[in-house]
């Protein structure tokens, strides 16, 4: 049976009295309705505090990929484990009173309202509300929005292109109110439904300073992220993420070759990913999906297309004993979140500089050794079909996995969305040092090839090349073929995009001349 409302729990069961916060809320939510089918998730943000939470529907393992806790991040991806018309985003702290969640939908029906908050009973500053049955309209942080507890429609959260994570925590309510705002959305407090907020006892326990830092020192962060915020809503793409234009194709690449790319847009949710797309090809925008920007030559006029960077698009979790990758994630992080699961993976490619999407795409890999490329373990990958503007799943087989190769190689109809992977077992420390001593041995390797210089990688597939005489050391303008790798081309400073081109094409002219196969590109040439 389907769920009137989705409800995303934030957790730090760091310790046992966090923990049982968390427990607290799920059992008085359960206990609240007996109308209402609730699908609870539970969003557990500390790296050892993954145990099920009794009641929860499910309890999923958030830890950031770079380090950097964002709380409408986790909120995003928690919103994504439902499908609910409903979507209500909740701290831990919390004590749901009976009816609270009908009183709240009736209001939205009743009105026509699609964003709306409980009051809590013991809040100075919403019980001027108290004995009002009228809907109390307004922005108002702590007064009119409750900002840790707001139900949403979640057609809303999807045409606000999930919440703004412009901001790491305090003033996340805030930037929710500007986002409202800014797409002329109202809200508003339901006077008679009631969930009690316990008020930051977590935070409480903090050392003055550290707690001073978080709240007033988020003031400035937050204030640049909204200057910010409002130069970028121009752009045709703005509702469906951080949107900017003409950015300098270097800045986003490892090569740091590139002129301007008239549209990058960083969408934060997988149907926002998807809009852009189906956006792009209404305006006949070519798409180009960007993950690490390894393996990729811009060229030096620019681009005139929709650049998808999937950074904010991270996230690790667990289904049915299956990993879940989702398209921004560094192959890197991939590991340590498995190894922190005590699972392993292919080791001998800790070091690749790009996202799992990209690495499905090119089924990335150490040598032309079978079994230490990505597709090792993957299961299937859930793929974003933009010709028929549907969601497929797609088996390793239908991949049509090859030495840096799949179906998706060449094919931008067909975007990678999540990877699903059966990892073996391994104890977590032994799979946290093979990861060190995987990266180590790599940068020993990347430095020599790389002289220290920004640079793409291997240019050409490594099996279809045999480097002829004459080849390393070559350079044109700011290019340079690797001294010691001559499948790698450096950035030695100022390097064009045609001066890389020049090498490349040089290359295979020497192939041609000393009787060797023409190698295949393994770079991406825009």
């Amino acid at each position: 049976m389907s769920a009137d409302v989705d409800i995303v729990i934030i957790s730090c069961g760091k310790l046992p009295h966090l923990r049982k916060f968390t427990q607290g809320a799920i059992a008085s939510c359960r206990k609240s309705s007996d109308k209402l089918i609730f699908n609870i998730t539970v969003v557990e943000t500390h790296e050892d505090g993954e145990k099920e939470y009794e009641g929860a529907d499910r309890t999923v393992f958030w830890v950031p990929s770079d380090g950097q806790f964002n709380y409408n991040r986790v909120l995003n991806f928690g919103t994504h484990f439902g499908d609910a018309p409903y979507v209500v985003h909740a701290n831990n702290d919390l004590r749901f009173h009976p009816h609270w969640a009908e009183r709240l939908i009736q209001t939205m029906q009743k009105y026509k309202i699609r964003s709306v908050s409980p009051r809590c009973p013991r809040h100075a500053e919403q019980k001027k509300f108290r004995g009002q049955k009228e809907p109390a309209y307004g922005y108002a942080i702590r007064q009119e929005m409750s900002g840790w507890c707001v139900m949403m429609e979640r057609s809303l959260w999807r045409e606000l292109g999930g919440l703004w994570e412009d901001v790491p925590y305090w003033y996340s309510d805030v930037m929710y109110v500007d986002q409202l705002q800014a797409a002329d959305v109202k809200h508003a407090l339901v006077p008679l439904s009631l969930v009690t907020h316990w008020a930051n006892r977590t935070t409480r326990k903090l050392p003055k300073e550290p707690r001073r830092e978080m709240t007033q020192g988020a003031k400035p962060h937050y204030q640049k992220a909204k200057r910010i915020r409002a130069a970028t809503m121009t752009s045709p793409y703005a509702n469906l993420g951080f949107a900017k234009e003409n950015v300098p194709g270097k800045e986003l690449s490892t090569l740091k070759i590139g002129g301007p790319l008239r549209h990058v847009l960083r969408p934060n949710n997988l149907e926002s990913l998807k809009k852009a797309c189906l956006r792009a090809d209404d305006r006949d925008d070519p798409v180009l999906m960007l993950g690490g920007g390894s393996n990729i030559l811009f060229p030096d006029e620019g681009w005139p297309g929709l650049v998808i960077l999937t950074k904010d698009l991270s996230h690790f979790h667990m289904e049915n004993k299956l990993a879940v990758a989702w398209p921004g994630l560094m192959y890197a992080s991939f590991l340590r979140q498995a190894a922190l699961r005590n699972l392993a993976g292919v080791f001998q490619i800790a070091h690749v500089p790009g996202t799992m999407g990209g690495s499905v795409v090119m089924n990335a890999g150490f040598g032309p050794t079978e079994g230490k490329d990505i597709a090792k373990y993957l299961v299937r990958v859930e793929v974003f079909n933009r010709e028929k503007a549907k969601t497929v799943t797609l088996t390793k087989e239908q991949c049509q996995f090859g030495y840096r190769t799949s179906i998706f190689r060449g094919r931008p109809d067909l975007l990678v969305l999540r990877s699903y992977f059966t990892l073996p077992a391994m104890d977590r420390k032994a799979a946290e040092s093979t990861i060190v001593s995987s990266q180590k041995s790599a940068a020993k390797f990347i430095r020599a090839c790389g002289q220290g210089c920004p640079n793409a990688g291997s240019v050409f597939i490594h099996t279809s090349y045999d480097p002829p005489k004459g080849v390393k050391g070559m350079n044109r303008g700011g290019a340079c073929w690797s001294e010691t790798n001559p499948n790698w081309i450096n950035n030695l400073g100022g390097a064009t995009a045609a001066d890389v081109k020049w090498l490349i094409d040089e290359a295979k002219r020497l192939c041609k001349e000393q009787g060797k196969p023409e190698p295949e590109l393994e770079l991406i040439v825009v």
